[in-house]
This record gives C-alpha cells, sequence and structure tokens, in this order.
C-alpha cells in the first residue's frame, strides 16, 4: 500500500489556520478583549501551521508541485515571497530531491503525450517552440488567484450548460440518456436555453483567456513570439 505524501496533509493544514485566522481578524474591534484575544490566537497557530509546513519534505513530484503551487497563492500580494523561495531551496537541496525529480519527467512526458494526440504530431514537431502542456501549467499558475477562479468557474458552467444540452447523448444515438430528454415544449425550451448559454460562456471563456496569457496568445492584436508568424496581425 502506497503511504501518502505528507505534504498534503500539512499544506491543507496551514490553509486551514490562515483561514481561520483571517476570519478571526476580519473587522476586528480592537476595544473588544474576546475577540483580540480570539484573532491572537488564531494568529498564533497560523504561524506554528506555516512552521509544522517548513518541516515537512514531499515524498512524491505531486507533493511538490502542491507546496509549489500552495507557496506562490499564499504568497501572492505579500512580503514573504523571499521567505517561500527559502523554504523551496532547502527542498530542493535535501538530498531526497532527486527522486523528486526522477518522478516529474515521467509526469510532464505523459502530459505532453495527451497534448500530442489532441495537436498533428507532424506539426508539433516542425516548432520546437510550441508551448507544451508544463509551459501552459506554468502560465496558469502565474495568473492571480481571481483571473484562474473566474475562468475555472467560466468554463465549469460551460461545460455544465453542454450537459444540460445533451447533445453529446445525441452524438452518441442516445438521445433518451440526455437530462431533459422530453421533446415537451418545456424541455426543448431548457435544452435550447442551454445551448445558448454555452456558447455564450465560451465567448466569453476565450479572450478571457487570451487576454490573460499574452505570452501563450499574443498581445491584443498581435500573434505571439513563439509562432513563425510572430507580431501585429494585418
Amino acid at each position: 500500500m502506497t503511504t501518502p505524501d505528507p505534504i498534503h496533509a500539512a499544506i491543507a493544514s496551514a490553509r486551514a489556520a490562515s483561514a481561520a485566522h483571517i476570519a478571526a481578524c476580519k473587522g476586528l474591534d480592537e476595544d473588544d478583549e474576546a475577540a483580540v484575544a480570539r484573532c491572537n490566537e488564531a494568529c498564533d497557530a497560523d504561524a506554528e501551521a506555516s512552521k509544522a509546513l517548513a518541516k515537512v519534505l514531499p515524498t512524491t513530484p505531486a507533493g511538490l508541485i502542491a507546496l509549489v503551487a500552495f507557496y506562490a497563492e499564499d504568497g501572492e500580494g505579500t512580503d514573504t515571497a523571499s521567505l517561500y523561495l527559502d523554504r523551496i531551496l532547502v527542498v530542493l537541496k535535501h538530498p531526497d530531491s532527486e527522486r523528486l525529480f526522477a518522478g516529474l519527467s515521467p509526469q510532464i512526458a505523459s502530459a505532453e503525450q495527451a497534448l500530442g494526440r489532441v495537436i498533428p504530431q507532424a506539426g508539433f514537431e516542425a516548432f520546437g517552440t510550441m508551448p507544451g502542456l508544463s509551459d501552459i501549467e506554468a502560465a496558469w499558475h502565474g495568473l492571480p488567484a481571481e483571473t484562474r477562479n473566474r475562468i475555472g468557474v467560466t468554463a465549469v458552467d460551460m461545460v455544465f450548460q453542454e450537459f444540460i444540452h445533451g447533445d453529446a447523448c445525441v452524438v452518441n444515438g442516445q438521445p433518451e440518456d440526455r437530462p431533459f430528454p422530453g421533446e415537451t415544449e418545456e424541455h426543448i425550451a431548457i435544452r435550447c436555453a442551454a445551448m445558448d448559454a454555452t456558447n455564450q460562456r465560451l465567448n466569453e471563456l476565450t479572450p478571457l483567456i487570451e487576454g490573460a496569457l499574452p505570452d501563450l496568445f499574443g498581445s491584443d492584436g498581435e500573434n505571439p513570439a513563439w509562432c513563425p508568424n510572430p507580431g501585429p496581425r494585418p
């Protein structure tokens, strides 16, 4: 039986302590001694959880990625970036870090193979500078949390509306499996509304993602530097 990577539990504890700290101190009335005491206790617990996290070494590539992602998210807009980088450096210099990197390569290769099934292999190999899935993942994690949340919610709602529409069931020859399978006026209206909503979300999602990731898609009115036709579009 595989032993779970302890870093995930440590990250969860640190995240929970941070959230409790924020909640305890939100709208704090400094004249309320009990409220101030609760805020101070939550602050101490947050600090202890952060120290505890710094003592845990990831044992898997996924754990290392999760730790970096947590520090990137938690340190955004704060002055803790230097501290977090120092902590990551400690992990990377640890004697056991070699097996973490040994495990990362197959994961990245597997992800790139999955992408290769979408993009024709010949076209993919023709341009060595074409971003791969690891570049896309790095760009994604570099986005502000608010932007990631907005993109994520929009994407999930788009897929949900497509599910309500049920077109996949029709394509697979099983229209009776649609969430709203009937031919009543009500069911037809729901499916049509869902189809319109799907298209609306797609129209929102495309410019949102392209505008947030200029290194991948190019700045407004321009192709990205990595493609064979960079620069301003006619």
